[in-house]
């Protein structure tokens, strides 16, 4: 049951956001939430942390956040609060983007290469990936200097791998 809770909670989320007709807005405030989260380490902690009551989380929380986010994004902390479910909530936020992504045809390509890449073929690998999977793509790049050099692409489940890094592993494994 715990593994699907997160779910249940991001896609009630995304029904309330589709009938008040603010999909793309809550998505952005939550984007935005988990990133402060992810920087401030110590306010999750405080927000799970048992000996805190639920009135002072929420007080916390609409201190930090009121006027700032969304009265839906609000309802929805304000009842992970109160279920005791505090150490869900960047899951919630994670999966009601997948459910906007996969609603809209989305899929995220994560191109990892030796140096960073220019704009223009970042968008001739865009491209070509849109034609490949036939879905709007959104491209996370990463620079990782091991692989030595080529490129790794990564959409959904399925790898490209046409790093020097891999080609060595390989004659190295026939040999």
């Amino acid at each position: 049951m715990v593994g699907v809770v997160h779910i249940r909670y991001a896609e009630a989320l995304y029904k309330v956001a589709t009938s008040n007709n603010k999909i793309d807005l809550i998505a952005d405030e939550l984007n935005a939430i988990k990133k402060i989260l992810d920087e401030q380490k110590d306010f999750m902690k405080i927000l799970c942390h048992p000996k805190i009551n639920e009135e002072s989380k929420i007080n916390m929380v609409k201190n930090i956040f009121d006027k700032k986010i969304s009265e839906e994004i609000m309802g929805i902390i304000t009842l992970v609060i109160n279920k005791n479910r505090e150490n869900i909530l960047i899951k919630i936020f994670d999966e009601y983007v997948s459910i906007v992504k996969k609603n809209k045809n989305i899929v995220t390509a994560t191109i990892t290469s030796a140096i960073v890449l220019q704009d223009e073929h970042v968008n001739k690998i865009k491209d070509k990936l849109k034609q490949a999977v036939n879905k709007e793509i959104e491209i996370k790049t990463i620079i990782d200097k091991k692989i030595i050099g080529g490129l790794k692409i990564q959409v959904g489940n399925t790898v490209f791998d046409r790093t020097v890094k891999a080609k060595l592993e390989n004659l190295r494994k026939a040999l």
